[in-house]
Protein backbone atom coordinates (compact mmCIF):
# COMPACT_ATOMS: atom_id res chain seq x y z
CA UNK A 1 0.00 0.00 0.00
CA UNK A 2 2.73 2.33 0.95
CA UNK A 3 4.84 1.79 -2.43
CA UNK A 4 1.87 2.84 -4.72
CA UNK A 5 1.42 5.69 -2.45
CA UNK A 6 5.33 7.06 -2.62
CA UNK A 7 5.06 6.24 -6.38
CA UNK A 8 2.15 8.62 -7.30
CA UNK A 9 4.11 11.30 -4.87
CA UNK A 10 7.24 11.24 -7.10
CA UNK A 11 5.98 10.72 -10.03
CA UNK A 12 3.87 14.07 -9.52
CA UNK A 13 6.60 15.69 -8.15
CA UNK A 14 8.64 14.49 -11.50
CA UNK A 15 5.90 16.30 -13.66
CA UNK A 16 5.37 19.57 -11.72
CA UNK A 17 9.13 20.22 -11.77
CA UNK A 18 10.58 21.87 -15.24
CA UNK A 19 13.14 21.06 -16.73
CA UNK A 20 14.04 23.68 -19.10
CA UNK A 21 14.02 27.45 -19.22
CA UNK A 22 11.14 29.45 -20.32
CA UNK A 23 12.27 32.50 -22.24
CA UNK A 24 9.35 34.83 -22.52
CA UNK A 25 11.15 38.04 -23.67
CA UNK A 26 14.69 38.50 -25.36
CA UNK A 27 16.62 41.32 -24.10
CA UNK A 28 16.07 43.61 -27.30
CA UNK A 29 12.15 42.70 -26.92
CA UNK A 30 11.98 43.37 -23.32
CA UNK A 31 13.73 47.29 -23.94
CA UNK A 32 12.05 48.12 -26.82
CA UNK A 33 8.56 47.15 -24.26
CA UNK A 34 10.10 49.25 -21.56
CA UNK A 35 11.01 52.06 -23.52
CA UNK A 36 7.94 52.80 -25.76
CA UNK A 37 8.05 56.36 -26.21
CA UNK A 38 11.25 56.76 -26.26
CA UNK A 39 13.06 58.97 -28.98
CA UNK A 40 16.16 56.22 -28.95
CA UNK A 41 17.61 54.05 -26.37
CA UNK A 42 21.50 54.33 -25.90
CA UNK A 43 23.42 50.55 -24.67
CA UNK A 44 26.20 51.17 -22.78
CA UNK A 45 28.72 48.43 -20.63
CA UNK A 46 30.37 49.62 -17.44
CA UNK A 47 32.83 47.86 -15.33
CA UNK A 48 32.29 48.27 -11.71
CA UNK A 49 35.17 49.35 -10.34
CA UNK A 50 36.49 47.78 -7.06
CA UNK A 51 35.23 50.62 -5.13
CA UNK A 52 32.21 50.45 -6.21
CA UNK A 53 31.88 46.67 -6.47
CA UNK A 54 32.46 47.32 -2.58
CA UNK A 55 29.95 50.15 -2.13
CA UNK A 56 27.41 48.23 -3.74
CA UNK A 57 27.94 44.82 -1.96
CA UNK A 58 27.64 46.54 1.28
CA UNK A 59 24.47 48.37 -0.24
CA UNK A 60 23.16 44.51 -0.55
CA UNK A 61 24.07 43.03 2.60
CA UNK A 62 27.25 42.51 2.14
CA UNK A 63 26.45 40.26 -0.98
CA UNK A 64 25.91 40.92 -4.76
CA UNK A 65 23.75 37.80 -5.37
CA UNK A 66 20.65 36.33 -2.98
CA UNK A 67 21.47 33.01 -3.41
CA UNK A 68 24.28 32.02 -5.95
CA UNK A 69 26.15 33.37 -8.56
CA UNK A 70 24.37 32.51 -12.24
CA UNK A 71 26.83 30.53 -14.71
CA UNK A 72 28.73 32.87 -16.72
CA UNK A 73 27.94 35.94 -14.74
CA UNK A 74 30.39 39.04 -14.43
CA UNK A 75 29.84 40.73 -11.21
CA UNK A 76 31.32 43.81 -12.36
CA UNK A 77 29.96 44.18 -15.90
CA UNK A 78 26.52 45.56 -16.70
CA UNK A 79 24.52 46.46 -20.00
CA UNK A 80 22.84 49.61 -19.24
CA UNK A 81 19.84 50.43 -21.15
CA UNK A 82 18.85 54.21 -21.64
CA UNK A 83 15.77 55.85 -22.92
CA UNK A 84 16.14 59.64 -24.40
CA UNK A 85 13.74 61.73 -24.74
CA UNK A 86 14.42 65.25 -26.11
CA UNK A 87 18.12 64.58 -26.12
CA UNK A 88 18.11 64.12 -22.62
CA UNK A 89 18.26 60.18 -20.71
CA UNK A 90 15.43 60.11 -18.74
CA UNK A 91 15.20 56.38 -17.69
CA UNK A 92 17.88 53.48 -17.36
CA UNK A 93 17.44 49.58 -17.40
CA UNK A 94 18.96 46.82 -16.11
CA UNK A 95 18.54 43.17 -17.66
CA UNK A 96 19.25 41.29 -13.63
CA UNK A 97 19.56 37.69 -13.23
CA UNK A 98 19.50 35.44 -9.94
CA UNK A 99 19.76 31.86 -9.64
CA UNK A 100 18.52 30.06 -6.99
CA UNK A 101 18.34 25.62 -6.42
CA UNK A 102 15.83 25.59 -9.13
CA UNK A 103 17.04 27.53 -11.57
CA UNK A 104 17.78 31.17 -12.99
CA UNK A 105 15.14 33.82 -12.85
CA UNK A 106 15.97 37.31 -15.30
CA UNK A 107 14.26 40.22 -15.33
CA UNK A 108 14.52 44.01 -16.68
CA UNK A 109 14.36 46.37 -14.47
CA UNK A 110 13.53 50.26 -14.89
CA UNK A 111 14.75 53.26 -13.24
CA UNK A 112 13.68 56.68 -13.35
CA UNK A 113 17.01 58.79 -13.36
CA UNK A 114 15.45 61.74 -12.17
CA UNK A 115 13.44 60.32 -9.52
CA UNK A 116 15.45 57.75 -8.77
CA UNK A 117 12.24 55.24 -8.37
CA UNK A 118 11.32 52.06 -10.61
CA UNK A 119 9.53 52.74 -13.54
CA UNK A 120 8.50 49.51 -14.67
CA UNK A 121 9.75 46.27 -14.92
CA UNK A 122 9.01 42.61 -16.44
CA UNK A 123 10.16 39.37 -16.90
CA UNK A 124 12.68 37.71 -19.45
CA UNK A 125 12.90 34.02 -17.97
CA UNK A 126 12.29 31.53 -15.20
CA UNK A 127 13.32 27.81 -14.91
CA UNK A 128 10.96 27.10 -11.76
CA UNK A 129 7.46 26.88 -12.88
CA UNK A 130 6.26 28.40 -9.43
CA UNK A 131 8.48 31.89 -10.32
CA UNK A 132 5.78 32.46 -13.48
CA UNK A 133 3.55 33.98 -11.47
CA UNK A 134 6.01 36.70 -10.86
CA UNK A 135 5.47 38.10 -14.35
CA UNK A 136 1.70 39.33 -13.41
CA UNK A 137 1.40 42.75 -13.74
CA UNK A 138 -0.23 43.52 -10.63
CA UNK A 139 2.17 41.16 -8.93
CA UNK A 140 5.24 43.63 -10.64
CA UNK A 141 3.04 47.23 -10.26
CA UNK A 142 3.82 46.79 -6.23
CA UNK A 143 7.26 47.22 -7.14
CA UNK A 144 6.81 50.57 -8.99
CA UNK A 145 7.77 54.21 -7.47
CA UNK A 146 9.99 51.68 -5.01
CA UNK A 147 13.27 53.90 -4.00
CA UNK A 148 16.85 52.97 -2.40
CA UNK A 149 15.82 54.33 0.90
CA UNK A 150 12.58 51.88 0.86
CA UNK A 151 12.96 48.45 2.35
CA UNK A 152 11.61 46.20 -0.57
CA UNK A 153 10.94 43.24 1.62
CA UNK A 154 8.44 40.14 1.37
CA UNK A 155 6.23 41.00 4.38
CA UNK A 156 7.37 44.97 4.41
CA UNK A 157 6.32 47.02 1.41
CA UNK A 158 6.09 43.85 -0.86
CA UNK A 159 3.41 41.06 -0.72
CA UNK A 160 5.40 38.02 -1.81
CA UNK A 161 3.39 35.25 -4.33
CA UNK A 162 2.44 31.97 -2.48
CA UNK A 163 4.07 29.18 -3.61
CA UNK A 164 6.89 31.28 -4.92
CA UNK A 165 8.35 32.61 -1.62
CA UNK A 166 11.86 32.43 -2.09
CA UNK A 167 11.61 33.63 -5.96
CA UNK A 168 9.64 36.44 -4.83
CA UNK A 169 12.60 37.38 -2.14
CA UNK A 170 15.22 37.00 -5.30
CA UNK A 171 13.10 39.75 -7.28
CA UNK A 172 13.55 42.08 -4.06
CA UNK A 173 17.05 41.59 -4.18
CA UNK A 174 17.32 42.12 -8.37
CA UNK A 175 15.46 45.41 -7.41
CA UNK A 176 17.93 46.51 -4.43
CA UNK A 177 20.59 46.08 -7.16
CA UNK A 178 19.39 47.59 -9.73
CA UNK A 179 18.47 50.83 -7.68
CA UNK A 180 22.08 50.25 -5.65
CA UNK A 181 23.72 50.31 -9.28
CA UNK A 182 22.04 53.54 -10.69
CA UNK A 183 22.90 55.16 -7.17
CA UNK A 184 26.24 54.11 -7.98
CA UNK A 185 27.13 55.05 -11.92
CA UNK A 186 23.92 57.58 -11.71
CA UNK A 187 24.65 59.71 -8.80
Amino acid sequence: MKFPLIFAIAFAALLATPVFAVDLLTPDEAVKRMFLTAEKVDQETKTLSPDQLSKLSAKLGGKLYAIKKPAGANEAQYTIYYSVKGGKRVSMAIVEEQEDKWGALQFIIVVDLATKKVENMAMLKYVDGRARTLSNRTFLKTFFGKSASDPIAIGNDIDGVSGATVSSDMLCFMVKKVLAINAIINP
